[in-house]
């Protein structure tokens, strides 16, 4: 498009931006502005926003100038200038070019867009999958859910990725079951959609709860029952209600409760209170205590016990008149503990946190006394350490009882990666296994994930290494990470990106961070500029 823009040049608009040109045909201004307009003599103009691409930890000399620009993949973008939407490689060449049209998003390499009052899907190439007629869009990984609001609120379609409609039916809403399953709920009835949003199941529950082992519980005409993954019954609906485990399946039916195999068989089946343990076992009650029974049915204590509780996944705490015994269920070994004993804490690394006397210690899984029992409190091994509480402050010993860290902390996490979180006076530190502080005790938090440290102070974040070598003082107001490598950070309102290595991919000053793999766009504002008279 060319207009007359003053004496002496002419206004030409190409792909919607605007530029000048004199009346021999010289570019003047270079068509790259979202507005240009003369004002007392001199031309203004507003630049487009401004969008740096920083490849592989470089320097960022690649710019775009759009409205929005949303990756595609890591070799096209989908743009928006003005009214108008378009689909570009790296090297700013255009695959398309579309009037009329608002971008809201990119998933999946399709792109959803807005003619003003409903939406539409595009692909990378521009080809129309789903055309603007429609109140929202979906996009899953291998489904375009569509929805054009009824008043029976059966509003949603499924069509494939092609736009061709799955089926002719219409759902009120969908929820997760499984990563290979969608559920879906019909005229008040909920069912099964396969990934591509193909009906798997009648939809005829009035419950559906996410799956475990392909097996979901649903209710059916007041019942439940189970199904699979292909909407076959494993067990049919005659139950009050069930659980799937691991191991079994738990039943309640009226005053009765018990197990079942997947063939629908009983393997036990009692009046009294069932409940259970680890997902493994069964505790039986009845007026004489408890009793252990495993996933066939078979009871494995003949005796009663006052409690009993799990201390590992295969190690059960067993107490009956003031005596606590070490109960292995996987071969029926039962062993008393000392004498005294009056409570057990968790199993780990070989050692039993053992409440003696009113004073704490460590047992061994053949129940003798391992750490005498003089400490106000202990947590359990981990790394060969474990946290004892004397005189009120918690330290650390080995596996010899020998005092790796005197008592001189408030809470003393487990060790993990060598490292454990310390705390003092509202403060948190790190130290490593010789009791040296790794991150000095000045922090308000520190949270451990994989690969990073996230440290806290004055409501500041910064950034650790999983070694706890400092990367960031506390400086920013917000981190996170797509990667575990690579950290968008925001201070005062500006973005930027640090690595775990300390350096800087993007400077903190920009308005905007689209991570893109190893890569990022990062957006800067406009504002309109006074061009230079020529």
């Amino acid at each position: 498009m060319i207009r007359p823009f003053d004496t002496s040049n002419l206004l030409v608009t190409y792909y919607n931006r605007k530029g000048l040109v004199d009346k021999t045909g010289k570019v003047t201004v270079p068509p790259v502005y979202k507005d240009i307009q003369l004002n007392g003599g001199k031309i203004s103009a507003l630049p487009f926003k401004k969008w740096t691409l920083f490849e592989d930890a470089g320097s960022g000399d690649k710019a775009f100038f759009f409205d929005k620009i949303i990756p595609v993949d890591e070799d096209l973008f989908a743009i928006q200038t003005s009214d108008n939407v378009g689909v570009i490689t790296k090297e700013e060449a255009y695959n398309v070019y579309l009037p009329d049209l608002t971008l809201i998003s990119v998933k999946h390499k399709l792109l959803i867009v807005s003619n003003g009052e409903y939406q539409g899907v595009l692909d990378a190439r521009g080809n129309q999958v789903l055309a603007p007629n429609y109140d929202k869009i979906d996009i899953r990984e291998d489904v375009i859910f569509a929805q054009i609001r009824r008043r029976d609120k059966q509003d949603w379609q499924a069509f494939n990725h092609r736009g061709v409609l799955q089926s002719n039916q219409r759902y009120e809403s969908f929820f997760v079951v499984s990563p290979d399953r969608i559920g879906a709920v019909r005229n008040g009835k909920k069912g099964l959609l396969d990934r591509s949003g193909n009906e798997v199941s009648p939809f005829i529950y009035d419950v559906l709860l996410p799956m475990k082992d392909n097996k979901s519980v649903v209710s059916y005409q007041g019942n439940q029952g189970i199904i699979n993954s292909k909407g076959h019954w494993v067990i049919t609906p005659y139950k009050d209600s069930l659980a799937v485990y691991e191991h079994f399946v738990f039943y309640q039916q009226g005053t009765q409760s018990g197990i079942l195999d997947l063939s629908e068989r009983v393997l036990y089946g009692t009046q009294n209170k069932l409940s259970t343990l680890s997902g493994k076992f069964l505790i039986s009650r009845d007026q004489d205590g408890y009793q252990v029974i495993d996933s066939r049915g078979s009871l494995l204590t003949e005796q009663h016990y006052d409690s009993v509780y799990a201390i590992h996944k295969d190690l059960l705490a067993l107490k009956r008149s003031e005596t606590y015994w070490l109960f292995r269920p996987s071969n029926g070994q039962k062993i008393k503990a000392p004498e005294h004993t009056e409570l057990l804490g968790r199993y780990a690394e070989d050692a039993i946190a053992a409440k003696i006397d009113g004073q704490w210690g460590f047992i061994g899984e053949q129940g003798r006394l391992r750490i005498a029992n003089r400490y106000e409190a202990v947590d359990e091994f981990s790394e060969g350490l474990a946290a004892v509480k004397l005189i009120g402050k918690w330290g650390i010993i080995n596996r010899q009882e020998e005092l790796v860290i005197q008592p001189a902390y408030d809470h003393i996490a487990p060790f993990y990666a060598g490292l454990s979180v310390v705390q003092k006076g509202g403060l948190s530190g790190m130290v490593n296994k010789s009791g040296q502080l790794v991150l000095d005790v000045q922090y308000e938090s520190i949270e451990r994930f994989d690969n990073y440290i996230l440290i806290k102070s004055g409501g500041l974040l910064g950034l650790a290494d999983q070694r706890g070598n400092l990367i960031r003082s506390p400086r920013y107001d917000s981190i996170y990470t797509t990667d575990g490598r690579n950290f968008v950070v925001s201070k005062e309102g500006l973005f930027g990106v640090v690595d775990l290595s300390g350096q800087d991919i993007v400077p903190v000053a920009f308005e905007s961070i689209q991570p893109l793999g190893s890569n990022y766009l990062a957006a800067e504002p406009s504002n309109r500029i006074i061009l230079p008279s020529k």
